[in-house]
């Protein structure tokens, strides 16, 4: 699967996707500070989910109606870093091609899968 991980996203996350075989792109390490509208736009390009802590993707793809190949937002105050790469990780394992095309929330005890109209 090909990923383009924000720059919010923990670098352990993105080391055991890659140890995965999964393609990711690294916003922090690769383009760090871009506009939110242009990690956007580069997840479309290279047809990769999104993955963010940032609310503001929400912002763009549901009242901008700006297009996404799918976003997965991150939303785990409160809960250890170990834990949050764990269910990160855990999430994207087992329910990955559902994430495509949706836009995703991951909260702790649920997930909630909002496919494109």
């Amino acid at each position: 699967m090909k990923i383009v991980a924000d720059e919010n996203v923990d670098q352990r996350v993105i080391d055991w996707l890659q140890a995965g075989g999964h393609q990711v792109i690294s916003i922090a390490r690769e383009n760090p500070s871009i506009a939110d509208s242009d990690v956007l736009a580069l997840a479309n390009l290279d047809r990769a989910l999104l993955i963010t802590e940032d609310k503001d993707f929400g912002e763009l793809v549901f009242h901008k109606k700006r297009s996404h190949f799918g976003v997965l937002l991150v939303r785990l105050e409160g809960v250890s870093r170990p834990e949050r790469v764990r269910m990160v990780c855990d999430l994207i394992h087992e329910r990955g091609i559902e994430l495509t095309a949706a836009f995703s929330v991951l909260t702790p005890g649920s997930v909630r899968i909002r496919t494109r109209d």
